[in-house]
């Protein structure tokens, strides 16, 4: 007897097996490897409490400091070094934890909306097997690009 999810057990794996490549392949080198506007995220991951002090937050920055906020006050209460490297992982694992987010979203929607199974198949890849989340989420992981579309996903 197969399974009528079966198909999506295959997805999910192909979607970790390319994440896993991604995530120890090559990454960007600018700016210690946060990249250009990683840099500016990264910088206030490491110096959260110094930058809410001396007000260096402007209205387009105000709407992305949850993430900064969270990881500093996490590796705060773990006692974790914030260093360059240690911020590039932090925001690694958040960047998976919120794809594999948006994954589950994505099965919850298609049960709800009684998608067929070749159009969910068509959807996984249009939204998962794509530059943004093979390549980009891993490449260049200080963004708030895969935050804001799993937010994207859950709010479908």
């Amino acid at each position: 007897m197969t399974s009528p999810f079966k198909h999506r057990i295959l997805l999910v794996i192909i979607l970790a097996i390319l994440l896993t490549y991604a995530f120890f392949s090559e990454k960007i080198l600018h700016f210690g490897g946060m990249g250009y506007d990683g840099a500016f995220y990264g910088d206030f991951t490491m110096r959260f409490k110094e930058k809410i002090r001396d007000h260096a937050i402007n209205s387009y920055y105000f709407q992305r400091l949850f993430l900064p906020f969270v990881i500093h006050y996490i590796f705060s209460f773990l006692h974790i070094a914030l260093s360059v490297p240690n911020v590039i992982l932090a925001y690694s694992i958040t960047n998976l934890i919120c794809l594999f987010t948006g994954v589950w979203f994505f099965f919850r929607i298609s049960n709800l909306v009684k998608l067929s199974k070749s159009v969910e198949i068509i959807g996984f890849a249009a939204l998962f097997f794509c530059f943004p989340v093979l390549k980009l989420c891993l490449y260049y992981p200080i963004l708030m690009d895969i935050p804001a579309f799993t937010i994207a996903i859950v709010m479908v």
